[in-house]
């Protein structure tokens, strides 16, 4: 997960107003700030590609309770902005060369279930299963492609399931993913990857529909909605639907989430979900046994996920 992925899915999970401030290296993958209101969304978040200063200022509606229902119905409407302070760049010295990118680094997805999905227009409805979890998608989409040209890229997509053990870098923590991602190709290898010139990619994929559902154990979990789209930016809140149903008897909680528009240049759209029970086990590999150490977590925020327990 990117930073502002991160950030806007706990955010939204636990209804709750954040405000976030990354450090900012884009070269070594560190970027992202953001204000969020909870269920109503980002106020106002930024990703950027080049090293750079800016205060974020906004305005934020107090929320009496978890529970409240949020008021900003426009979250992204330029009238709840304040004002926006750019600094002078503050790290530009010895940085006259510097690529307009930020690095970003691929999620360990060897351990995943997956299936490929075709190209074209198509209705379809898919069960996935990684050890104990087991997703439900129904998906509508279709690709607009009018130029045969090969140079042209388009991202292809894979339906993705993980229920099992990350590796964060010095801790291990039990992960739980339900998810649409995106690809370069039909290899496993190239999901979670960008073009080399990402601007360049011409989405022709539209989804008219996406719905992700599953049961998730209720004790000692949380799940987020996690969203990306082309630019690193997220969904808006209005763009899909996140709700969760408690099964008491079988303390299970039943994860269902959906778009309600037509959406296109997505990058991922999933369950993204905290077992804290697997904290600190083994990493979960491929069925094979054999790990590539070059995938990583892209996760910039992840410490925000990692301790989150489920307060909602």
């Amino acid at each position: 997960m990117t930073a502002v992925e991160a950030q806007a899915s706990w955010s939204y999970g636990l209804d709750v107003n954040f405000l976030a401030a990354g450090y900012n290296n884009p070269s070594v993958g560190s970027a992202g700030s953001g204000i969020y209101a909870g269920k109503a969304g980002p106020i106002k978040a930024i990703m950027p590609t080049v090293p750079t200063t800016q205060l974020l200022v906004a305005n934020v509606t107090k929320k009496i309770s978890q529970n409240s229902k949020p008021y900003l119905k426009q979250p992204w409407n330029g009238d709840i902005i304040i004002e926006e302070f750019p600094f002078e760049n503050t790290f530009s010295n010895g940085i006259v060369e510097y690529n307009s990118r930020i690095k970003m680094m691929r999620d360990y997805l060897e351990p995943f279930e997956t299936l490929l999905l075709n190209e074209g227009h198509f209705k379809s409805k898919h069960r996935l299963c990684h050890n104990e979890l087991c997703c439900d998608f129904q998906l509508d989409m279709n690709s607009d492609r009018q130029d045969q040209n090969i140079s042209v890229k388009d991202y292809v997509y894979r339906l993705a399931v993980f229920n099992g053990i990350r590796s964060h870098t010095f801790v291990t923590a039990g992960i739980q993913i339900c998810a649409v991602i995106f690809c370069t190709n039909s290899s496993l290898s190239s999901c979670g990857y960008e073009f080399e010139m990402p601007e360049q990619a011409s989405f022709d994929t539209v989804f008219n529909n996406i719905h992700i559902s599953g049961n998730f154990r209720l004790d000692n979990s949380t799940q987020l909605p996690a969203t990306l789209v082309q630019g690193y930016g997220v969904l808006l809140s209005d763009s899909f639907q996140f709700t969760r149903e408690e099964i008491s008897e079988k303390r299970e909680v039943t994860i269902d989430m959906k778009t309600t528009a037509k959406i296109s240049k997505i990058l991922t759209f999933g369950i993204y979900g905290r077992d804290f029970l697997k904290d600190g086990g083994p990493v979960t590999e491929p069925s094979g046994g054999v790990r590539n150490y070059v995938s990583v977590s892209l996760g910039i925020s992840v410490a925000v996920l990692l301790y989150t327990r489920n307060y909602c």
